[in-house]
């Protein structure tokens, strides 16, 4: 009998199915082994960029302010920007994840090979000149399409092809954060992919690899280290989701004055005048806040670490050091208010860039503004590098609406394991406050739609 079922199951995998089903897999597995390493050291490259051009931008301007190159270059950014996707390239490519979202969802992920590097001189043309927003949507968008390619190359198409082009998204988000699991969670809270086992294994294997790839390359260091690490305890708990509810409503703000920055500048029908009028408004902002340049990572290191110091460096407003406890809370304050309107700015007038790190630097701004608040206004103790942490993942569920994805990047990024805890407790409360708003307008239009019924039924 043994015999006879080993000769049934030998024949069932021999089959011209079976032998086709272990090649697919065999195929999609190397894959999204390749694209890892591809979308790894993509990753470093375009961090690397970057980091090089702003530099080269703002060698030698003034630490104590006020630097007149800030009102040039945001604007010189955005219309580079859009004269090489425009004039040169001739295809828009803002807004990478949602292209991709879609892309995926109309089964169309055959994306062009120019997209495998366009996104990223884009995105070096925006942050590199002073763009408020990040690059996670570009290194996204230029994997995905490297996967489209490479997927092709290999014979794979249908719902595999749409698998390894998720996988090389996912492997582009784990690359730039260094965040393994939070780029398999962007497949699958963003992108929506479903999760078969041949699903898992693709994206872990992408993931992981793209993940340690940038990381090694980046000599084994994270975006932004946690080093001032306080044991989280009990007592604080009750602040901790307080601080949950603040980053909701904050995440609430932040997602409508961005949603209205877009209104406006999509009302602009020239695509030059968009261009500059979006450079001029990031200008005047970095004018007044230079933190605000870029991604902003080294001014989330000095606040997670309680190292503040010459966070107000370069503005005209000559606040030195931020000497004086109230003046650091009006100074993260208005960081709040602006970063939202920047980040639009940045992606919608015209530029090519990311919308998640801006939502890691308004949570880590909201998290140290409710901390330093708590303790000046009645006398808490709270650990305001730790509370930074907790408001990076907070803001991030509530301004994204993917809560897990949010909790695994802030930690992965910053190495801060061991307030996983916190952190997801925080994005869990940020994360349900922000879905509110939704929630009345699905019942408003619930009732609107029953009463419209209603009138139709009740005519003879």
């Amino acid at each position: 009998m043994d015999a006879r079922n080993k000769n049934i199951s030998s024949q069932a995998t021999d089959t011209p199915q079976a032998r086709k089903l272990l090649s697919d897999k065999a195929a999609v597995y190397f894959c999204a082994a390749l694209l890892g390493l591809v979308a790894g050291f993509g990753a470093w490259v375009l961090k690397t960029m970057i980091k090089y051009v702003s530099r080269w931008l703002t060698a030698g301007m003034d630490a104590s302010g006020p630097n007149w190159r800030l009102l040039i270059l945001p604007v010189a950014g955005i219309v580079l920007t859009v004269v090489f996707t425009r004039l040169i390239l001739r295809r828009p490519i803002e807004h990478g994840t949602a292209r991709l979202k879609k892309a995926l969802a109309a089964g169309e992920p055959d994306l062009p090979f120019s997209l495998t590097y366009s996104p990223l001189l884009a995105n070096t043309l925006t942050l590199g000149f002073g763009g408020s927003a990040g690059s996670e949507g570009p290194i996204a968008y230029a994997s995905a399409a490297i996967a489209s390619n490479l997927g092709r190359r290999f014979g794979i198409r249908g719902e595999s092809l749409a698998l390894i082009v998720a996988c090389g998204a996912g492997a582009g988000i784990a690359g730039i954060f260094t965040a393994p699991i939070g780029g398999v969670l962007f497949t699958v809270e963003v992108l929506g992919v479903p999760l078969t086992t041949v699903a898992v294994m693709a994206l872990v294997i992408a993931c992981l690899v793209a993940g340690l790839t940038a990381f090694v390359l980046a000599g084994c260091a994270f975006d932004a280290p946690f080093t001032a690490v306080n044991q989280f305890e009990l007592p604080i708990l009750p602040h901790i989701l307080l601080l949950g509810l603040f980053c909701g409503l904050y995440a609430i703000y932040y997602n409508y004055t961005g949603k209205l920055t877009a209104r406006y500048l999509g009302a602009i029908g020239n695509v030059w005048v968009r261009a500059v009028v979006s450079g001029l408004v990031v200008a005047a902002m970095l004018f007044f806040f230079p933190t605000l340049y870029g991604e902003g990572y080294d001014a989330v290191v000095k606040v997670i670490n309680d190292h503040p110091a010459g966070l107000a460096d370069y503005s005209v407003l000559g606040l030195g050091n931020l000497d004086g406890t109230w003046v650091m809370i009006l100074f993260a304050g208005a960081l709040l208010l602006c970063k939202g309107i920047a980040a639009t700015d940045s992606n919608s007038g015209g530029g090519v860039a990311g919308e998640y790190a801006p939502a890691l630097f308004a949570g880590c701004m909201a998290g140290w503004f409710f901390a330093m608040l708590m303790n000046h206004a009645i006398g808490s103790h709270l650990p305001e590098g730790n509370f930074a942490v907790i408001g990076m993942a907070a803001v991030m569920a509530g301004a994204v609406k993917a809560p897990l994805m949010s909790m695994f990047i802030t930690v992965e990024m910053t190495d801060g394991y061991d307030f996983l805890l916190p952190v997801a407790l925080a994005a869990t409360v940020s994360y349900f406050v922000a879905r509110i708003p939704d929630y009345i307008a699905g019942r408003r239009k619930g009732s609107a739609t029953a009463a419209q019924g209603g009138e139709h039924a009740a005519r003879p």
